[in-house]
């Protein structure tokens, strides 16, 4: 079964992305050549030509994931907005214990100094 196989370079880290495709077959390797460009007046495209590349889920995914390594990153992950309003909403619940916590230490270390006791900065014991 041949495999669609995406290789992304970026020579000497310039401006531009190099976009190897090809196919692994069990002897032989088939590389995609250079894209060709057809012009065509605007309002005769109709939306019904063959597209440049069908990629499958996996092979979407592969490409993406060729991309990343070769450092291209999204502009916004729109998947990702509500994953950070999430972290942010347990960033808040997480300060909201912790400051509790502290509010409740310092207040009961008030109250020992009230009464003339020491609290114990090693174990919480108190004198």
């Amino acid at each position: 079964m041949k495999k669609l196989n995406f290789w992304v370079e970026r020579p000497v880290y310039g401006k531009v992305f190099e976009l190897h495709v090809g196919f692994d077959g069990e002897e032989t390797i088939s590389l995609a050549k250079p894209v060709e460009f057809e012009q065509i007046e605007r309002g005769l495209y109709a939306g019904h030509k063959p597209p440049a590349l069908e990629l499958s889920p996996t092979d979407a995914q592969a490409l993406m994931d060729e991309l990343y390594r070769a450092g291209v990153r999204p502009t916004r992950m729109e998947f990702s907005d509500g994953a950070l309003a999430a972290t942010e909403r347990h960033l808040k619940d997480m300060q909201a214990i912790a400051f509790g916590v502290l509010a409740t230490e310092v207040e009961l270390a008030e109250q020992f100094k009230k009464r003339g006791k020491q609290v114990s900065q090693h174990n919480g014991a108190h004198s």
